[in-house]
């Protein structure tokens, strides 16, 4: 998360709403949560023995709904108030994810109304919350201009959730540092600055630590320059260098 500030208020959030479960006897949702706030509710909630679940509209979503249930109420995938919404158009004009979440901001939807956007060629299916789900299926008529039709509810094979582009480089260390540099191509010097600034995430998490040792199977993400999965980084050069192996998202 970007800050204590916003980590306590997550935690207020969730207090608020096990009152009000409480008292009404009723389930209660807050979200679209990130991957860094759905962390913090499971540790909170699971320290506090409450019945709640995480959904985000199918199993691998990453954007979730936190849902807290009566006691005794089994908490069903149903009861959350997700919808999904299929947008098709002609798939030799590429929209990505960036246009999709660009469009459905500029109808006035707030960020935490949208859950994981799935980008295919031709077809990509959003999951919102219910509140703003009839809205945008009204009024989302194209995409970064281009023209799109939209259909209430999901295929049955939903569009990959990631691709990558393989990314191979040589780094002196697996410390942070000279990863994002062997990564972005950017500087040592530029990628100490881009770390120290707090625009680098190991995980869902900011690192700031220039040092921090790598292994394989971290995700790294820097701001301006991408997302990037660690595949390998056991292999060694002649020189002794760090043969790295990543996949950048796209």
């Amino acid at each position: 998360m970007a800050s204590y500030e916003q980590r306590d208020f997550l935690i207020s959030r969730i207090g608020d709403a096990l009152e009000i479960v409480r008292r009404r006897n009723t389930p209660h949702f807050i979200g679209f949560l990130d991957g860094a706030e759905c962390e913090l509710c499971g540790t909170y909630l699971a320290g506090h023995r409450q019945n709640a679940a995480l959904f985000g509209g199918y199993t691998k979503a990453e954007r979730r709904v936190l849902g807290i249930f009566p006691d005794g109420e089994t908490p069903k995938d149903e009861a959350f108030p997700v919808r999904a919404l299929t947008v098709n158009w002609l798939f030799e004009y590429p929209l990505s994810h960036r246009d999709f979440l660009g469009s459905l901001l500029s109808l006035g939807i707030e960020r935490k109304s949208v859950g994981d956007i799935l980008c295919g060629e031709g077809t990509a299916v959003l999951f919102l919350l219910e509140p703003v789900f009839s809205y945008v299926d009204s009024q989302l008529s194209k995409i970064g201009g281009v023209g799109v039709t939209v259909l209430p509810g999901a295929p049955e094979k939903l569009p990959e959730k990631d691709r990558f582009k393989a990314v191979t480089a040589t780094a002196a260390s697996e410390r942070l540092d000279c990863v994002v540099s062997a990564l972005t191509g950017a500087g040592r010097a530029h990628s100490t600055e881009l770390i120290k600034s707090g625009f680098v995430k190991r995980g869902f998490q900011t690192e700031t630590n220039i040092s921090a040792k790598l292994k394989n199977g971290d995700v790294i993400s820097v701001r301006g320059f991408g997302k990037y999965i660690l595949d390998d980084l056991s292999s060694k050069t002649k020189k002794d260098r760090i043969r790295l192996a990543a996949r950048k998202y796209i």
